[in-house]
């Protein structure tokens, strides 16, 4: 069931987050009151029923989306349209960093995984906030910039483990013998 109200085109319309959750997601742990509230003005939310679409793969990415409460699942097609979930996104997390910052296609689909409260920055007010010099939009690059450089340091170690030689054909290395 959606929670919120539906707007003029008689679409469902974002509602504004709540505070005291917002101020819980990694992305504003480094902003300012004064700072969070810029970029409140600019954010919507909304809640999603288990097993609601927020994007599909291929979609433009016009928006970031922060986890207020619930869950989230991305879930990836491959060429011959085989579904995995590659990733749940839990409470004060977030998920659509990457096309948001590039204005590239969504690499995969979010779904509410439960019911789910997102909050909603748009692309376009980001860039407006953004191109004003706005101090609350750059820290917000920063901390997405932190974020994403952590889940690719824990990739990069995962992938070491994987890699890593270990048991009784320690010394012939994860690519076997005279590889380089």
């Amino acid at each position: 069931m959606r929670v919120g109200r539906i707007g003029p085109t008689g679409a469902m319309a974002w509602e504004r987050p709540p505070r005291d959750r917002v101020r819980e997601v990694p992305f504003f742990l480094r902003l300012t009151a004064p700072q969070l509230r810029e970029l409140e003005a600019v954010s919507t939310r909304r809640d999603y029923a288990q097993g609601e679409v927020v994007f599909r793969q291929g979609e433009p990415g016009d928006a970031v989306f922060l986890v207020l409460r619930g869950a989230v699942r991305l879930l990836e097609r491959d060429s011959l349209g085989r579904e995995r979930e590659t990733a749940r996104v839990a409470a004060n997390g977030s998920f659509g960093e990457v096309s948001f910052l590039l204005g590239t296609p969504r690499t995969a689909s979010a779904v509410a995984a439960d019911t789910a409260t997102l909050m909603r920055i748009s692309r376009l007010d980001f860039n407006l906030l953004l191109n004003a010099g706005s101090a609350a939009a750059h820290r917000l690059v920063y901390s997405m910039c932190l974020v994403l450089a952590a889940r690719l340091h824990e990739t990069d170690s995962g992938m070491l483990e994987v890699l890593e030689p270990s048991g009784p054909a320690a010394g012939v290395g994860a690519l076997g013998e005279g590889a380089v």
